[in-house]
């Protein structure tokens, strides 16, 4: 199965559910982690699906910290003018229950990666 993920990463920009099967498939921090945070920097509103999955690598995520500590300070929240995953299009919407979701598990990422 990873190859096939691999392969599906290689031929266009890398879908999130694609980067989080490869992190189910392989557990390879070094591999997956740096797709992740190129995903959160590219693509907002995939942010709690990447935070979701960083939170499965637990102390490993510590390199996704200061992205993560930004997004907790942050005063104005990506959802507010979110683009879905991978699209052009914009959605003017603002979905606060999915935005204290996000802000949640930041904390709870915070938590369990240290100090860093």
């Amino acid at each position: 199965m990873a190859p096939r993920l691999r392969d599906l990463l290689a031929a266009h920009d890398a879908h999130t559910d694609v980067i989080v099967a490869l992190w189910k498939t392989i557990r390879d921090v070094d591999e997956v982690l740096p797709r992740l945070l190129d995903k959160w920097a590219a693509s907002p509103g995939t942010r709690p699906t990447v935070t979701a999955c960083l939170i499965e690598m637990g102390p490993a995520a510590a390199p996704a910290l200061p992205l993560i500590r930004e997004e907790l300070f942050s005063p104005r929240r990506h959802s507010n003018d979110r683009r879905g995953d991978d699209s052009s299009s914009m959605s003017m919407r603002y979905d606060v229950a999915a935005d204290e979701g996000l802000l949640r598990d930041c904390h709870r990422l915070v938590t369990l990666a240290g100090p860093a």
